[in-house]
């Protein structure tokens, strides 16, 4: 990105608007980039495939975190963010962690499950603590520590 990027040290308060913008054309943007970037804990990032549509060029939108408590599936997340706003798509990750790589907080999940993996299993990305990424499996409960990002209209 060419532009000067704020770096926060704290996230945004849970339902406070913050705007992000993502250089979608940023290699590190890219979804199996994405994967290769978090380590050698995918030591089989080749073999994930990207099932979304992909963003290309600039984007500026507007998001809020969003907690829902404890949910007992994917699709109970999915269900529970509608009234918070849009499920961004799970490349805003990396414009998260552009701008809050270095805030101490916990679990921030991105609900977009584009990512397969090598075994067929079905992820989303999300961002915890200081510049960690990672993805996460769908099929499982999410505890109540998790907060969401969704999009917000302008």
């Amino acid at each position: 990105m060419d532009q000067e990027v704020t770096v926060d040290t704290t996230y945004p308060a849970i339902g406070e608007i913050f705007e992000l913008t993502l250089d979608a054309d940023d290699p590190l943007a890219d979804p199996i980039w994405m994967v290769r970037k978090d380590g050698d804990i995918y030591e089989d990032a080749e073999r994930w495939s990207f099932t979304g549509t992909r963003l290309v060029g600039i984007h500026t939108r507007r998001f809020k975190l969003a907690d829902i408590g404890h949910q007992l599936s994917f699709d109970a997340v999915r269900s529970a963010l509608e009234e918070y706003g849009r499920i961004p798509e799970g490349q805003w990750r990396h414009a998260f962690e552009v701008r809050y790589r270095k805030a101490h907080g916990g679990l921030v999940g991105f609900a977009d499950s584009s990512w397969v993996d090598s075994e067929g299993a079905t992820r989303f990305p999300y961002f915890f603590g200081i510049g960690n990424t990672r993805f996460n499996w769908t099929l499982r409960d999410f505890h109540d520590r998790w907060l969401w990002v969704v999009e917000v209209s302008k």
